[in-house]
C-alpha cells in the first residue's frame, strides 16, 4: 500500500510538471532582426540572468501568437553575473562593419545593478553575437568612470546601421552624454551637463531630426534600504515636471529645453516610452505620488494609476503637443504597470512582463495599492497606427527549451506538499497495517500454545 501511495504522489507531480515561465521586472529588451531578446531582471525578488528570445515577426504580431525561446543553455554565458535594470542595445559586430548596408547583429550590454539599487557599474561591457549565438566580452580601449546613479542607452528605429550608441548618465550630480563606438569599441565624451541631478526612472527617446527627448524621472532622497521589492517605496520622490522638456541635439551637441503644451500627464519613474514611425513618443505606466500614497489632491487619492496612463507626446509641433487617446471599443484596457519594457516593432509596441496591477484593483491606501501589484509573465501589444484609439491585444505565446519546473507551487509549497504526501503515507500506511494485523491476528504456537480438544 505505501509504494502504491508514492507512485501516485510521483504521477500527480509528473503530470503538473510543465515547462514555465517566470514573472519578472527591471529586465531589458533587445530588438535584432525580428527577435527581441529578454536579459536579466528581477525574479523572485533576486537579479537573474535569465536569456529569452521573442519572435516578433509580421506574421507573428498581426496573428497575436508568438513563441518564446530559452536561451541559457544554448550560448556561453556562464561569466555574466545577475543584474537587473541594466542597459541594452544592437550594435555593430566586428570594425570591418562599417560600410551604410552592414547590419546590427550583436547585443551589447552595459552593466546593471547587482547589490546597490542605486549604483550603476558601466565599466563591464558584454557583447552577444546573435549570427555565432555567443558572448564575449570586448576589450574596450577606454571606460567611463564606473560608477553612476543613472545610466541610459538611447537607440532609434531610424538609426539602424549607424556605428555609435549614444549612452548618458548621471554622476554627482551631472550629466554626461557619451558615445560607444560598436565598430572600434572605444568611448568618447560628448557633453556634459552640470546640476542636472541625480535623476531616477527617466525615459530617452531618439528623434529623426537627431533630437533626443529625455521624460520623467524622479530625485530620490535617502530612505531604509528594503531591497529591489520595496526600495522605491521606502523613499521620498521629487518627479521632474512634464510641462518642460529637456533635449539634446545631437546635430549640435547643444542642450535645452522645450516648454508643452496640451494634457500634461502625471509625473513619474520607471514608466517607459518609444517613438512611433511618425515621431510620436508614447508614454505608458510608470510610478508615481498617487501609487506612493503621497497624492498632492483629494481628488488624486481616487487615481490609482499615473494620470494618464498612456500619454502622446506629439513632435512634429512646436511646441511640443501632449494628447491622450480614448479606449478602443474592441481593445483590452492596459493594467497599470513599472519595471516593464516596450519595444517598438514597426508599427507595433511590444510590452513584456514588468510589476503589474491585478485587474479590478481598487486599492483605497497606499500599502494596499503598492500590494495589489505583482511580477508579470505576460505580453500585450498595441497598434500605433491609430491616432485617436488605444488598440491594446494580449500576445499568446509557447515554450520552446524551457527546463522543467512546478508552476502551481512555490518552493516552499513544493516543500510542504511533499511533507504533507509523505506523512499522509506513513499514516495510511500505519492504518493499513493496524488493519490487517486485526483482521489476520497470528496464531500461538509452541509450549505457550492452547491443545485442541
Amino acid at each position: 500500500m505505501n509504494n502504491k501511495i508514492y507512485i501516485i504522489f510521483f504521477i500527480f507531480l509528473f503530470i503538473t510538471t510543465i515547462n514555465s515561465q517566470s514573472p519578472r521586472y527591471g529586465h531589458t529588451s533587445t530588438c535584432i532582426n525580428s527577435t527581441i531578446y529578454i536579459l536579466g531582471g528581477i525574479i523572485d525578488n533576486t537579479p537573474s540572468t535569465e536569456f529569452l528570445s521573442i519572435d516578433v515577426s509580421q506574421s507573428s504580431l498581426s496573428s497575436l501568437k508568438t513563441k518564446i525561446t530559452y536561451l541559457n543553455s544554448k550560448t556561453n554565458m556562464d561569466f555574466i553575473a545577475p543584474h537587473a535594470f541594466a542597459q541594452t542595445s544592437p550594435g555593430l559586430g566586428s570594425p570591418s562593419q562599417t560600410s551604410d548596408t552592414s547590419q546590427k547583429t550583436v547585443l551589447y550590454l552595459f552593466g546593471g545593478l547587482q547589490n546597490n539599487l542605486f549604483e550603476f557599474d558601466i565599466s563591464k561591457v558584454f557583447a552577444y553575437d546573435s549570427t555565432s549565438n555567443q558572448w564575449i566580452r570586448p576589450n574596450i580601449d577606454k571606460n567611463p568612470p564606473q560608477k553612476h546613479v543613472s545610466f541610459r542607452t538611447i537607440t532609434s528605429n531610424f538609426t539602424v546601421n549607424s556605428d555609435p550608441i549614444y549612452t548618458f548618465s548621471v554622476r554627482d550630480n551631472n550629466g554626461e552624454m557619451d558615445l560607444f563606438y560598436t565598430s572600434s569599441l572605444s568611448w568618447s565624451m560628448v557633453f556634459t551637463m552640470p546640476k542636472f541631478g541625480n535623476i531616477h526612472g527617466f525615459t530617452t527617446t531618439l528623434l529623426r531630426n537627431g533630437v533626443i527627448v529625455y521624460f520623467g524621472g524622479s530625485v530620490i532622497s535617502d530612505g531604509n534600504n528594503q531591497g529591489f521589492g520595496g526600495e522605491l517605496f521606502s523613499r521620498d520622490h521629487l518627479f521632474v515636471p512634464t510641462d518642460y522638456i529637456t533635449i539634446f541635439d545631437t546635430n549640435t551637441n547643444l542642450w535645452t529645453g522645450q516648454q508643452t503644451v496640451g494634457n500634461f500627464p502625471n509625473g513619474r519613474t520607471m514608466h517607459s516610452a518609444v517613438v512611433t514611425l511618425d515621431g510620436r513618443i508614447i508614454i505608458y505606466g510608470g510610478i508615481n505620488d498617487v501609487l506612493l500614497g503621497k497624492a498632492s489632491s483629494s481628488s488624486d487619492n481616487n487615481k490609482k494609476y499615473p494620470d494618464p496612463l498612456i500619454s502622446i507626446l506629439e513632435t512634429s509641433s512646436q511646441p511640443f503637443r501632449w494628447t491622450t487617446l480614448q479606449l478602443g471599443d474592441n481593445s483590452l484596457e492596459p493594467l497599470q504597470s513599472y519595471g516593464h519594457s516596450a519595444t517598438l516593432i514597426g508599427t507595433y509596441m511590444v510590452v513584456a512582463f514588468g510589476m503589474q496591477s491585478s485587474e479590478n484593483a481598487k486599492p483605497n491606501s497606499m500599502s494596499s495599492l503598492k500590494d495589489s501589484f505583482a511580477p508579470s509573465n505576460s505580453i500585450y501589444v498595441m497598434d500605433t497606427t491609430n491616432k485617436t484609439h488605444i488598440i491594446w491585444s494580449k500576445l499568446d505565446y509557447t515554450l520552446e527549451d524551457f527546463p522543467v519546473q512546478l508552476p502551481l507551487f512555490t518552493q516552499a509549497q513544493q516543500g510542504g506538499i511533499i511533507f504533507g504526501f509523505t506523512l499522509l503515507g506513513i499514516v495510511i500506511g500505519t492504518l493499513f497495517t493496524c488493519c490487517w494485523v486485526k483482521k489476520h491476528p497470528k496464531r500461538r504456537t509452541g509450549h505457550g500454545a492452547a491443545a485442541d480438544d
